[in-house]
């Protein structure tokens, strides 16, 4: 009832939102708003608003033409508005002049700046971001990459002349729908162009549209030095014109107009399929593994029973043997298998802390896989995260008292319920909205849009407040009363394995370092990143490299999680089985280590592919690329070692309750 509870305020919270994208029509002479978005540069961290830069065209018809952002949108430095540029369906526009601005030497130094980044223009008309298109090789496909160049660099003969792009040609791919006179569109592709002074005319471009490069060689437009004493105080004039021209295209279906920009990952997303089979054959290997192992243990237990009656002067309580019968192995360390480890209270809150965060993925992947993360749909997924992450709060909540009930088995509760939860609500949101309050005054100080808003940064403080605090202190409370009740179903291992008054017996030093908690980790952490390698590849490529692609590949995702899950699972438990057949007692630790192993692999290979694979310039962006890589791979740890440790714990359980019972 109450997973349903959750699950139903999910579905009103972002009903208003969550839907597949829905087809917008036009009738002919039906105006369309164009919107511009942002700057973005695969060399740099920090995207610009480009309404808000100093020298492009304010808008003054469509100014309170603004979108909606989300939090997923607002993270990734969008800033959606109006744009004056006209477009009216199947209504040819050429040459018109926009606006004209007067620079001055601050402004021409602030474009170099970005010509010398390669900082792209985003532009938005029906929700399909202006695209530069190419062609293969043998000219028999075509694609988009999202986004235009604002300049280019010339440096022949020697001088570095910047040439700025200040015309711009679009192109509206359009199709009728259902037999009707209405009309959808299928493509939007924007050609700049550099021209020095008014054009005084645009041709038509043909079928076979030509590449950026080739269309800005035509009078180009030379920034002047802003250096020079001249330049520095001579205040210079921009003109900005624009051409628009409607083609019908019935070649492209209005369902399949986002393919030409994803048909970059396609090579990705079947070299993926292989590797998907991989992690098939990994965890297919893992789980028999574990199914050997625990059928060995069992037999062998039961194989040991002795069932003679003149092996005790008590033939009765020979044939009813009890744990403390058998000392050796597994059996040895009976009665402290279930001690209170060091510092339980930080493994309880970490393991509340990854049930939370696993709950979040989990839900957010299912809405992926439903197709509710359209690309039009921009920053959804991790707006969905964030929100299914605060309403999950009441599963952390949960999760982190029990546990810590359960790992106090030889201690008296100290703590209470509200501590608790206050702790389990505490160690992800706490670390993390420091950590973006610094990133935002690295962002401010360099004016990008990444700054989130101040109004932002407050609700983000309210929904914890508000949301996460009460949810995370709802579900420790419910724990709490549920064991308090006489009817209660939930069990703890005291009451089936009572901890011994005696004191712990000494752990045997172990001959073999490979069973040390070190090695295991990263050997356990290392076949758990080979499932999704390839996958955080893709990823990286989508968010780092190149910023104009979309990721879109969610199946796949699905897929590799869910084998990611069975070999962290299996892993624990195997590893669990090793450290307990060395008569070591201390396992619940290292079972949270063997999961989070992972984490130490993923950042190695975070610094790799930032080596090997990004372009990224500039001491700022790569502190922002390294605490955005420490997010991730301390979430993953959480994640993965409350997988772990759950895993390992009802492995544990079972297998000490058979030879309970036997």
């Amino acid at each position: 009832m109450l997973i349903s509870y959750i699950i139903l305020i999910l579905n009103v919270s972002f009903a208003f939102s969550w839907s597949s994208e829905v087809v917008n029509t036009y009738r002919p002479n039906e105006e369309l708003t164009l919107y511009a978005n942002r700057m973005f540069s695969d060399k740099t961290e920090f995207p610009y608003a480009y309404n808000e830069l100093p020298f492009v065209c304010k808008p003054e018809h469509k100014a309170n033409h603004r979108v909606p952002l989300n939090f997923g949108s607002l993270l990734r430095g969008e800033r959606i508005s109006g744009a004056d540029i006209t477009l009216i369906m199947k209504s040819d526009i050429e040459c018109r002049k926009l606006c004209s601005k007067t620079l001055d030497a601050h402004s021409i130094k602030k474009i170099r700046y970005l010509i010398d980044a390669d900082y792209r223009v985003e532009w938005i008309a029906d929700g399909l971001p202006g695209a530069t298109t190419y062609t293969s090789a043998d000219i028999s496909s075509k694609y988009y990459q999202a986004g235009f160049p604002l300049g280019e660099l010339d440096e022949l003969d020697g001088n570095r002349n910047y040439v700025f792009y200040n015309h711009f040609t679009l192109i509206m791919r359009y199709r009728p729908m259902h037999n009707d006179d209405r009309l959808a569109i299928v493509g939007f592709e924007v050609f700049p162009k550099s021209v020095n002074g008014t054009p005084s005319k645009c041709e038509k471009p043909s079928s076979s549209l030509p590449s950026t490069n080739d269309t800005a060689k035509e009078g180009p437009l030379i920034l002047p030095d802003p250096y020079s004493k001249y330049n520095s105080k001579t205040p210079w004039i921009l003109n900005y014109t624009y051409s628009v021209y409607w083609i019908e295209d019935t070649s492209i279906d209005w369902n399949h107009r986002w393919d030409r920009y994803n048909s970059l990952t396609e090579t990705r997303d079947q070299s993926s399929s292989m590797v998907v089979l991989n992690a098939l054959g990994i965890s297919i290997a893992l789980l028999l593994l574990l199914f050997v192992v625990t059928f060995r243990v069992l037999r062998r237990d039961h194989s040991r029973e002795p069932h003679d009656k003149d092996q005790s002067a008590n033939g009765l309580a020979a044939l009813t043997p009890t744990i403390s019968n058998f000392n050796y192995g597994l059996n040895a360390i009976s009665e402290d298998i279930f001690r209170t480890p060091k510092h339980f209270e930080l493994l309880a809150t970490a393991v509340g802390a990854g049930a939370q965060l696993l709950s979040a993925a989990s839900i957010t992947i299912g809405f992926a896989l439903k197709g509710t993360f359209t690309p039009s749909y921009r920053g959804g997924l991790l707006h969905c995260a964030m929100i299914t992450y605060a309403f999950t709060s009441i599963i952390g909540g949960m999760t982190g008292r029990y546990m810590y009930l359960l790992l106090s088995t030889e201690i008296p509760s100290k703590q209470t319920w509200l501590e608790t939860a206050f702790m389990t609500a505490f160690a992800v949101p706490g670390p993390t909205m420091l950590l973006i309050l610094c990133l935002d005054l690295l962002y401010w100080s360099v004016g990008s849009s990444v700054a989130l808003p101040f109004s932002t940064i407050c609700l983000l403080i309210i929904i914890w407040l508000f949301v996460c605090m009460p949810l995370s202190a709802f579900g420790s409370f419910i724990v709490e009363g549920k064991l308090r009740s006489e009817d209660s179903m939930i069990y703890l291992p005291q009451d089936l394995f009572p901890p011994s008054q005696l004191p712990k017996r000494n752990i045997p030093h172990s001959r073999f370092r490979i069973f040390e908690t070190a090695p295991l980790a990263i050997l356990c952490g290392a076949i758990a990143f080979v499932v999704i390698r390839l996958e955080l590849y893709s990823i990286y490529y989508c968010i780092w490299t190149e910023k104009s692609s979309f990721y879109n590949s969610y199946g796949i995702m699905g897929v590799n999680a869910v084998l990611l899950f069975v070999v962290i699972m299996c892993s624990s438990a195997l590893t669990t089985y090793l450290t307990l057949s060395q008569e070591n007692y201390e396992w619940q630790w290292k079972s949270w280590v063997i999961g989070a192993g992972g984490s130490v692999w993923i950042f190695l290979y975070s610094i790799w592919f930032f080596l090997f694979h990004m372009h990224v310039t500039g001491t700022l962006s790569i502190l922002v690329y390294l605490t955005s890589i420490l997010m991730v791979c301390t979430g993953y740890a959480l994640l993965a070692g409350c997988l772990s440790f759950v895993s390992a714990y009802i492995y544990v359980w079972l297998i000490y309750k058979h030879m309970k019972i036997a």
